[in-house]
């Protein structure tokens, strides 16, 4: 919104400007300096005056636990756009995980400025809830490849890059693991047993099974429509099959450490 106000605001002073010199012959342009100098001032005054008086009202939706850094941003921006229009930037918390829903209960009814998980984003462009960013080559610029992509369908760049966290992490107790220990699930589930630990993990996800899948030859993703999905986790034509996988899951299951 600030870049395509911005935008407006300098397509109106240079239309003013160039209106002031436009169709005038040599002659006339020597006469009148002082003349059209002074309209162009007056047409710039006029603009700047009018885009001072827009207002603009954005909702932002952000998690509950961002809501103090969100707030501080949204100060920012209000301060460095102040002389280009009137503000009101109202902020409601809203879940990331729950956004995408959220937004296709009533796109009209919406926030203006939201934050998602990149896993709702090939839905919500389907959807026509976002447009592609402007500023595209900047933010290449000045983002991770990675980072890029996740905000990207078809190499257009959707969404503004915001975190990185969005991962896999293992915590664990330095007292009973060292690093060569975690690097199986085997000998985690050896070392708590031994010591009547144990070791969770939420298995009633799919983005976190995805880590016992990936990097097997078997595939999930969406398809080109951005709805809908395909999986080949039951595929039995690779080294490794689904089943497999399955398989090594239930003998974790069964560790007396689970």
């Amino acid at each position: 919104m600030s870049k395509r106000i911005g935008m407006f605001l300098v397509t109106i002073v240079m239309a003013a400007v160039l209106f002031g010199c436009a169709g005038a012959k040599e002659k006339d342009k020597m006469e009148h300096t002082d003349t059209a100098s002074q309209r162009g001032n007056k047409n710039e005054d006029e603009a700047k005056a009018s885009e001072e008086d827009k207002d603009v009202e954005l909702v932002v939706w952000g998690a509950e636990e961002d809501e103090a850094l969100l707030q501080q941003i949204i100060e920012g921006f209000q301060e460095e756009y102040k002389g280009q229009a009137n503000f009101n930037i109202t902020f409601a918390a809203q879940s990331e995980a729950g956004c995408k829903d959220a937004l296709m209960a009533d796109l009209e009814v919406g926030a203006d400025v939201f934050a998602f998980a990149d896993d709702q984003l090939n839905a919500l462009v389907a959807a026509g809830a976002l447009d592609p960013i402007e500023n595209a080559d900047q933010l290449k610029s000045e983002n991770l490849p990675g980072a890029i992509e996740a905000a990207s369908v078809a190499d257009v760049l959707y969404a503004y890059p915001l975190t990185a966290d969005n991962g896999y992490f293992l915590y664990y107790n330095k007292q009973y693991f060292n690093q060569e220990d975690i690097k199986t699930f085997d000998r985690i589930l050896q070392i708590a047993a031994e010591n009547q630990k144990k070791v969770t993990m939420d298995w009633s996800s799919g983005w976190y099974v995805y880590a016992f899948f990936g990097n097997t030859g078997l595939e999930v993703g969406l398809n080109d429509d951005g709805i809908t999905n395909y999986c080949t986790w039951n595929g039995t034509d690779g080294e490794i099959k689904g089943v497999d996988v399955a398989n090594a899951m239930l003998s974790i299951a069964s560790s007396p450490a689970f």
